[in-house]
């Protein structure tokens, strides 16, 4: 029995669903089924997927006449034999560890819905959308306050950022809504949502979900249809927090829900200035294998890579630069440095982006920079200390650290850890004598 059950509705794909299966099998998790179910495409979407399912067994090609999303949906989930049930849209791909981060969220806490950040795609440039900017493990209620706030933000009613149990959709006999065309999949959520506990949240993508403009969502509605479509949604909506909440909590956030009115459609349009949109394809850092792994030079660069991959959720959620946090990384550690010229030096950036990051750090009162006087030789000294403004930065940072060293250690026994831990010290002492 696979751990995951991957599955993709596919209508008239085929100028996108090679893309979206390549992505689906250069996951770095292995252990899957990949259920693709045309709709009764008429192009060649039918010819493509019967050409992967026959050079993976993974993969499970199902065919039918035309039936809508949601019915294509069901049949592929009747089919499936996971533990749990990740989404794909066929227009879409996946980042190549989703499934990993997903999986691993999920078992954390034995929790019943993990829940990630995605890639919004609109032409070449993308950016990272999300609404709960941080790792954590959340109750239905807290779960249900967050998204109380933003309730129309897609991040909580599309499928293809979350990872299901299957247990629970079988044992509550949960499937889409196939009478209607519209929201079908927060109509789904919405129900899952009602047997769910523990939700653990992700602040890493793992989607890249592409807007077109004749998308539902990248249309400009009128008013009237908008408030028609969410009026027939709405009783769904508030009989949910009417099933999680008390009588008395769920009167003092009645007004609240009716934020689902006008709150619409939060991620459909892409400000290139506000949400520090950046290049397709450059968003990932990827490894170059021009050298060879027992240089000191690969060394130097994976570190430096995977530091650059895990820090990207901090550079959208606290709107600093990578210069500006690995500043605030090396506080961390040093608690203060003497000068800019060490700073430069030290992480190997040019003394005037130093200069440019220490400024923009001291006016957020993130850092404090000061001169101490020796008495005795006259010489000054320029002292940079983090401030305690800094310190969610700081415990950011230190998760950084540990992803860093789970990914690097992960293949390492707890005793070929401590072993490592041993001679790296070593060495380093060995390094530090040589240039004392």
């Amino acid at each position: 029995m696979p751990e995951i059950s991957i599955i993709i509705p596919v209508y008239n794909a085929a100028k996108y669903i090679s893309r979206c299966i390549e992505s689906v099998l250069n996951q770095s998790f292995k252990d899957f089924e990949l259920i693709i179910c045309d709709d009764g495409s008429k192009d060649d979407s039918g010819k493509i997927i019967d050409e992967y399912a026959l050079k993976d067994p993974r993969i499970i090609a199902v065919h039918q006449d035309n039936k809508g999303v949601s019915a294509t949906r069901n049949h592929a989930l009747s089919l499936a034999k996971g533990n749990y049930i990740q989404f794909v849209d066929s227009d879409d791909w996946l980042a190549p560890n989703s499934c990993e981060l997903l999986y691993k969220a999920i078992k954390k806490n034995n929790s019943d819905l993990a829940i990630a950040h995605f890639y919004r795609v609109v032409g070449n440039r993308t950016t990272v959308k999300g609404d709960i900017d941080q790792k954590c493990s959340l109750s239905i209620k807290e779960f249900a306050d967050y998204m109380i706030e933003n309730p129309a933000d897609l991040y909580y009613g599309v499928l293809w950022n979350k990872l299901y149990k299957r247990s629970i959709i079988e044992e509550n006999n949960l499937r889409m809504n196939e009478d209607i065309s519209w929201s079908e999949d927060f109509l789904f959520n919405l129900d899952y949502y009602v047997f769910t506990k523990k939700v653990q949240v992700i602040d890493d993508p793992v989607y890249y979900y592409v807007m077109r403009r004749n998308s539902l969502v990248y249309t400009a509605l009128d008013l009237a249809n908008v408030i028609k479509m969410k009026t027939e949604l709405f009783t769904y909506y508030s009989n949910f927090y009417q099933h999680i909440l008390d009588p008395e909590e769920y009167q003092k956030r009645r007004l609240s829900l009716y934020r689902y009115y006008i709150d619409y459609a939060g991620d459909s349009v892409m400000n290139p200035i506000k949400d520090n949109t950046v290049r397709l394809g450059k968003e990932r850092p990827t490894l170059k294998t021009s050298f060879s792994q027992e240089s000191i030079i690969y060394d130097i660069y994976t570190n430096r890579l995977l530091f650059s991959n895990l820090i990207g959720p901090l550079v959208a959620k606290y709107k600093l630069s990578k210069i500006d946090l690995a500043i605030l990384m090396f506080l961390d550690e040093e608690k203060h440095v003497s000068s800019r010229s060490d700073l430069s030096e030290i992480l190997n950036e040019m003394s005037f982006n130093i200069y440019r990051s220490l400024v923009k750090l001291q006016n957020l009162n993130l850092i404090a920079i000061t001169s101490i006087k020796d008495e005795d030789t006259g010489y000054k000294e320029t002292v940079i200390k983090r401030l305690p403004l800094s310190d969610d930065i700081y415990k950011d940072l230190l998760k950084v650290k540990e992803e860093i060293d789970d990914i690097r250690f992960s293949e390492l026994t707890e005793k070929e850890r401590e072993e490592y831990k041993r001679l790296n010290r070593k060495i380093n002492e060995t390094v530090s004598r040589r240039f004392k």
